[in-house]
């Protein structure tokens, strides 16, 4: 999200120089980060991927910790979308995009809106979600047992409403 949004001071706290931050990111600017994604997309269709996986989410290690996250959910998504699209866009592929939830900012599949959005708002017709079970878990710490967690996941699951039906020819994974 920093880097998306130009946030240079947080950059530079997070990685301490802006050589460090072109070496994580592929280049200082939006477009380097498309193009790094761009392809390692092509590199994943070269050795027959059938899909890829994007964490919708943003986090600092010290987030982990404190739960003191800087980006809303909703602003994450939309952040995704705008450079999904970008990354897609003149991209000739048929690579299956699957977008993963994680407990942190992002997608939880606690709001199944931002579900939606996802699906509506990317312009890519090759998409769809992976759930990961022990990310959504994480959602409640007030687990304890094996059958809370899997009732909760049913219950979290079926709370998508539409969201976990086939969409556009791709499936709820």
């Amino acid at each position: 999200m920093d880097f998306w949004q130009g946030n240079q001071k947080a950059l530079l706290k997070y990685f301490g120089s802006q050589e460090k931050v072109r070496e994580y990111y592929g280049g200082n600017k939006k477009e380097d980060l498309v193009q790094k994604y761009r392809q390692q997309i092509l590199e994943a269709e070269k050795i027959g991927a059938e899909y890829v996986v994007f964490h919708v989410s943003h986090t600092q290690i010290e987030h982990l910790f404190d739960q003191q996250f800087t980006c809303s959910h909703e602003e994450v998504v939309t952040a995704s979308i705008q450079l999904i699209n970008e990354i897609f866009s003149h991209l000739n592929t048929k690579v299956t995009l699957l977008l993963e939830n994680l407990w942190l900012s992002g997608l939880t599949f606690l709001q199944p809106q931002l579900a939606e959005k996802l699906l509506t708002d990317i312009d890519y017709p090759h998409k769809g979600f992976m759930l990961d079970t022990g990310h959504l878990m994480n959602t409640n710490p007030q687990l304890t047992t094996e059958r809370e967690g899997i009732d909760y996941i049913l219950q979290v699951v079926d709370g998508l409403g539409e969201c976990k039906k086939t969409y556009s020819g791709n499936t709820f994974t």
